[in-house]
């Protein structure tokens, strides 16, 4: 949770978020989520409507937002949940970008979201030089024991 409002506050602050932990009923047994009621109150219309969420990769889905649930319905889990395999555990940061638009950032419960994945691609321990056949030929040989090699 700490992670996610290290999210939250790197936001640009002219959008509103909120934080959402994934509970089982979010991710495995429900087809809803709700939203924080002040959140939906202030932000959201007050009839139902489509809601977008966007996700780091800037991929949009479409979910049912009702009114009375205060949260979304049709398209959460059989959309946005299953295509990014939620978890018990992890946290989402929703961010309104636009009326109805949400960019949504997930942080894992692991400790590592999507971007840090990425991100970890480009550290200096990941840009090791590849070897040629015969440099992996000869450390293969070092590793077989002597008995090994010499039969």
């Amino acid at each position: 949770m700490n992670r996610a409002r290290q999210v939250q506050a790197n936001l640009e602050s002219k959008f509103p978020s909120f934080l959402k932990p994934m509970l089982p009923s979010h991710v495995t047994g429900g087809f809803w989520l709700s939203f924080p009621k002040h959140f939906t109150d202030l932000h959201l219309p007050n009839h139902d409507d489509t809601v977008i969420l966007v996700d780091e990769t800037e991929q949009q889905y479409q979910a049912k937002y009702l009114v009375n649930k205060n949260g979304l319905s049709g398209g959460w889990r059989g959309a946005f949940s299953m295509a990014h395999k939620l978890l018990e555990g992890d946290v989402l940061v929703f961010q309104l970008v636009q009326p109805c638009k949400f960019k949504v950032y997930i942080v894992r419960a692991n400790g590592l979201t999507e971007i840090d994945g990425a991100i970890g691609l480009f550290t200096s321990d990941a840009f090791v030089k590849p070897m040629d056949a015969g440099e992996f030929g000869s450390l293969f040989h070092f590793m077989i024991p002597s008995s090994a090699s010499s039969s």
